[in-house]
């Protein structure tokens, strides 16, 4: 913990000012049921999903019945972009859409430059129209947005601005760079449960984000100090889980 830009705010201003809305529970709009599992590593022969690491020759298989290793860190393995400032606009939503769709392309070997890319968080801001751009919005919405109309890559649509401006439809329709197969959206699992799921890839969360996160300066804030899950706080801040340890 330490000084940081959120430091001479109230919490009352935090939320306001950096969170807005951000995660839209209560009386979403919801496009559908909950689908199928979203799209994730390559399986083998053997129904168990197939990771490689490209530091590593080694095929490594992980099994999801089997032990969980004491950690894993997507970014550190280069699969996660870096992170970045949404500014004062509820846009959480979009960001962490965008940096699991990016993880999941990459990892499962369905990212057409086979590097990790950036893809664009204004697209989904700009287009989706099943969420609230600034005034927050919900990941599972942006995954089904995607799953239809793709992607765009950061470069190859207009650059964040903090605001929602005119769906460049044609750009999308032509320069669409990667489209994800399905998504799950699962409510209340346990840390064993999310280590699994994190085994195979990063993936999106929401979780309350005032209190100790105003003062974050760097290291890794553990549950027993940020109380982020408990059920008396309603969650207003998506995350991308990246890893565990």
């Amino acid at each position: 913990m330490g000084v940081n830009s959120f430091s001479d705010m109230t919490e009352e201003e935090f939320v306001k000012e950096r969170l807005g809305p951000g995660i839209k529970l209560p009386g979403r709009k919801t496009s559908g049921p909950k689908k199928a599992l979203q799209s994730r590593v390559p399986i083998g022969d053997d129904g168990l999903p197939i990771i490689n690491d490209e530091n590593d020759s080694t095929e490594y298989v992980f099994d999801p019945y089997g032990p969980i290793p004491a950690n894993k860190n997507w970014y550190e393995e280069g699969f996660v972009t870096r992170p970045y400032d949404q500014g004062g606009c509820g846009s959480c939503w979009a960001f962490s859409a965008a940096a699991t769709l990016e993880s999941l392309a990459l990892i499962s070997g369905n990212e057409p430059t086979g590097k990790l890319q950036e893809y664009s968080v204004q697209q989904l801001m700009d287009c989706d129209t099943q969420n609230f751009v600034c005034d927050g919005g919900w990941m599972y919405e942006a995954y089904e947005y995607v799953k239809v109309h793709g992607i765009n890559l950061k470069s190859k649509y207009n650059a964040y601005n903090a605001s929602a401006s005119s769906c460049d439809r044609p750009s999308v329709a032509l320069d669409w760079h990667f489209k994800n197969t399905g998504m799950e959206e699962d409510d209340g699992m346990t840390n064993e449960e999310m280590k699994r799921r994190i085994m195979q890839q990063p993936m999106g969360a929401a979780i309350f984000a005032p209190g100790i996160l105003m003062s974050y300066k760097d290291g890794i804030v553990t549950d027993a100090y940020l109380h982020c899950s408990r059920e008396s706080f309603a969650v207003n801040h998506g995350i991308t889980v990246v890893g565990f340890g």
